[in-house]
């Protein structure tokens, strides 16, 4: 490391460095920690499921921050209060406001008086475009009913880079497409209206030992929050032989 033009440095001294630089191995980490240190002292909570998430509870209501890498994202319901923990943060990190969020992280976010509309056009094009299958016509061609696939039933890709690209993509994209497997136009999204309510309901199912190569069950579940869908999954478990019905069952998949 030479010293800037202009610093001179007596012969045996050494620069300690006092924060980390961009380009280092350790850069990321000490900037999570200390941007971390900050928000903690502050008085938000760190999600223990999400660490991402920053949760503040105020007397206006509850402040959320998502943070990515160096780009946080502050939502409230008082803009005075976003205002203080945007003046906050300019303090120790210098940071650049870009006012209301329109585009983060893929989603494309549109803001009205009736409510709050989130999209991935974007996202989906780039998608198609990764495929190649961007001048396509789109075909309803549905699996047929009942179909259960195999691992043993095709040969293993010579290049499965390419799909795993797309099934991640296809993952992320159910976030804003719980519907993803119905299709659909891809400017739908979701919208949530300014007057819909905080009432979370949650439903699920289960089929015993429907996997073919494990003998698994797969449990099915989609949460709505008031009126809107805004997950649905499918994952497998093995519940082991002692469950005998699929009644059983259907009422463990509750406690996933």
């Amino acid at each position: 490391m030479h010293p800037p033009d202009g610093y001179h440095v007596q012969p045996g001294q050494v620069c300690k460095l006092k924060r980390s630089l961009y380009e280092l191995k350790q850069a990321s980490r000490q900037w999570n920690l200390e941007l971390t240190t900050k928000l903690l002292s502050y008085g938000f909570h760190q999600s223990s499921h999400d660490h991402c998430l920053f949760t503040q509870q105020t007397d206006v209501g509850m402040v959320a921050l998502i943070v990515y890498v160096d780009v946080i994202l502050i939502t409230c319901s008082l803009e005075a209060k976003i205002a203080e923990i945007k003046n906050f943060l300019d303090g120790p990190f210098t940071i650049k406001d870009l006012s209301l969020s329109k585009y983060f992280l893929g989603l494309e976010i549109a803001l009205s008086t009736s409510g709050t509309s989130i999209t991935q056009h974007k996202f989906i094009r780039d998608i198609i475009q990764d495929t190649s299958l961007l001048d396509a016509k789109p075909a309803y061609s549905p699996p047929p009913a009942g179909l259960k696939l195999s691992t043993h039933n095709s040969v293993p890709l010579s290049n499965p880079e390419p799909l795993r690209r797309l099934v991640g993509g296809l993952l992320y994209l159910s976030f804003t497409r719980p519907d993803i497997s119905f299709g659909g136009c891809p400017e739908r999204g979701l919208f949530f209206p300014a007057s819909n309510p905080f009432t979370i309901t949650a439903y699920c199912d289960a089929d015993r030992a429907s996997s073919v190569d494990s003998r698994r069950s797969l449990t099915g579940y989609c949460i709505f929050l008031g009126c809107l869908d805004i997950l649905e999954n499918q994952e497998t478990k093995n519940w082991g032989p002692f469950y005998r019905e699929s009644r059983v069952q259907e009422l463990s998949s509750h406690y996933l």
